[in-house]
This record gives C-alpha cells, structure tokens and sequence, in this order.
C-alpha cells in the first residue's frame, strides 16, 4: 500500500463537476504520479523488490479499482462539525456532544501540499477525542438523505480527522440505525429520536462518547456513556499525537461543583435549583438531598428516594453505602442513571440542547 504524502504519490484533482469520461481521464494523471513515485523507489533508491503485486486487483495495470479519495463533497447537515466543537465540546452553544453517535480519535491530518489553492500556513490545531453528532448526516434540503463516510457534513478542516476509517465505519453503522429506524416506524429521519438511535448503538456496546478508560466490557459501560451524553459529568479532553483521548476519570472522586453545575443545567428549564454547598467532596447524602427533588419529578408516585437507593445499590454493583461516604465519579454515575434516567428522561434536539 502506498501513502505518501510529501513529495509522494498523493495528486491534487477536482473532479467533482466532471463528467465520468472527463474523470478518468484526471484520474490517468493519479495514476502516473504513483508509477513514477514506483520508478524511483526502485530506480533511485535501489529497492528493486519493491513494486505493484500482481495478484491484488483484477485490473490491466494492476492498481487498486478505484482512487483512494481523501475528500470529497459534503452534505449541509442539519449541524455542522466544527473544531470549536471537537476542542471545547461542553462549552459550545449548541451541546452536539449530547447526540453522539460515532467516535474519532485522530489528529487532523490534511495532505494540501500538492493543492496551490491552499495557504502554506495552514494551521491544524490540536485536538481531543471526539463524538460525531447525529444531525451531521442528515441532510437540510434533501428529507430522506442520510450520508455517511466522509460526505457527513463537517468542516474542511474537521474532515482531516472524520475522514479515518474507524470514524467512518462507525458513522456508517449510526447511519444504518437511523435508516432502518425510519422505515421501522415509518417517519422521515428527520423525525427519528435521537436518544432511541443512541440506546440502539450502546445496546450493540458502541461507543457515543469517547471516554478511553471505561471500556465496552465494563458494566458500568453504558451507565456512563448515558452521563456523558447528558452533560451532567463531563470528561477531560487531551490532545496525544496521532491517538488523542478523552478521560472520565471513573475511580476519582467526584467534585461536588462540578455535579453541581451539571446538575444545574440539566434542570435548567424545569425551574428548579439545586443549592450550592462548601464541601469539595461530594458524599452520598448530599447527593440524594440534590436529586431528592428532580426525582419527584420524574417519578411522583415512586418510593422516597433514599429508601430506593439502598434497597437496590447492591443490585446495581455498588459497595458499602452510607450517607458520608464520599463518592466516586463512577458511583455518582451510576446513582443518577439508575434514580433520575437524565439520558431518557430529558430528549434532546438535533443542536443537542434539552427539549
């Protein structure tokens, strides 16, 4: 396989608007700058036994069926991926974190420098892990539209990194969700739920947020993800070269400040507040104190919400219980998902804010 970006065999072509006769013959100029690079590998450098196998493709020259494109045209989604979005997720306005659906974990990696139209200081920033939102593969105009691959609508520079294949497949299966969901209920995909699509993914153990250290055989996988996905613990974004990560930090224990204004947003527009407290730490029955009244809310005729913590806490994996123990980021998750339902209890909208 041959993927050599500088002074390689990559070749800039604008096809797009060409008709399929017009294309392959762009597309003679790709494949004459790969032979030569071949030339020159054996010829130049010496390496005779490198060369093009004649047992891969069913094709005369013996090179692959098609290009390999690193770009090409995208959808105008009903959002639009940007970096803003991938470095500062839980800051931006619209929360399109909240409606994950796929994963990437790759720097942003642009090969221009055979493209003249390109400035040659383009800056690619450093980047997290991150999620692909839902809204990014359906189209604005076209109802029925759904894309996928690289056609998802993000932006030239984000598609440096959406572009890789592990992202691609996972948007591809996210993609096969919300197909097959539209014809299963018989709705445009417009009108599909996004939390429905996401408990589909993290049913099959898909990732929707790219927590590194709370693996899919974890579980407390899904609890976790469904935190994530709702805003109410956030995780820790850190740029790392070509596998950039993104920590939940399960084991640590939690902030209570940091709950707090989780928690805050999340009820936000039912008009409740949840009241401030000094402690650093956040323990069991401060807790329960804050989730005491979105409870209520949720589930009026339920029992009293401490009594429903400790007669199911052993059920749900937890240990030694007690109200001034100090919680667990992991705990604190779990406690949540299992008493309020935040991710099914509060559906978002396509930009990701709380309906």
């Amino acid at each position: 396989m041959l993927n050599w970006p500088k002074r390689g065999n990559d070749t800039y072509l604008n096809i797009v608007e060409l008709s399929p006769v017009e294309r392959e013959k762009e597309l003679e100029k790709a494949k004459s700058t790969t032979l030569r690079f071949i030339y020159f590998i054996q010829h130049e450098l010496g390496f005779h036994h490198i060369g093009i196998a004649t047992d891969e493709f069913p094709t005369t020259d013996h090179l692959p069926l098609i290009a390999y494109y690193r770009e090409g045209r995208r959808v105008r989604g009903l959002v639009r991926l940007t970096t803003a979005d991938i470095i500062h997720p839980f800051s931006q306005k619209s929360a399109l974190y909240r409606t994950g659906i796929a994963v990437g974990d790759y720097p942003i990696d642009h090969h221009h420098a055979k493209n003249p139209g390109v400035p040659k200081a383009l800056h690619f920033p450093s980047i997290p892990s991150f999620s692909v939102p839902a809204g990014a593969l359906l189209n604005r105009s076209v109802v029925n539209l759904i894309a996928a691959e690289k056609a998802i609508s993000v932006t030239n520079v984000v598609n440096g990194t959406s572009r890789l294949q592990p992202c691609v497949m996972l948007t591809g299966q996210a993609a096969g969700v919300i197909a097959a969901e539209s014809v299963k209920q018989k709705i445009s995909p417009l009108h599909v739920d996004i939390r429905s699509v996401q408990k589909i993914l993290l049913n099959d153990l898909a990732y929707i947020i790219p927590y590194i250290d709370v693996h899919p055989q974890d579980k407390h996988f899904k609890s976790i993800q469904k935190m994530g996905a709702t805003g109410i613990l956030q995780g820790v974004g850190k740029p790392a070269g070509w596998a950039n990560q993104t920590w939940f930090y399960p084991d640590s224990l939690c902030s209570a400040s940091e709950l707090h204004d989780g928690l805050q947003s999340f009820v936000e527009s039912w008009n409740l507040t949840i009241p401030s407290i000094a402690s650093p730490e956040l323990t069991l029955k401060q807790l329960l104190r804050w989730l005491a009244p979105i409870y209520r809310k949720i589930r009026p005729s339920g029992n009293q919400l401490p009594d429903y913590v400790f007669s199911h806490y052993k059920f749900w994996g937890l240990k030694n219980m007690y109200p001034e123990k100090a919680l667990s980021r992991s705990e604190v998750a779990i406690i949540i998902d299992e008493t309020i339902h935040p991710f099914e209890s509060r559906k978002v909208n396509w930009q990701g804010q709380f309906l």
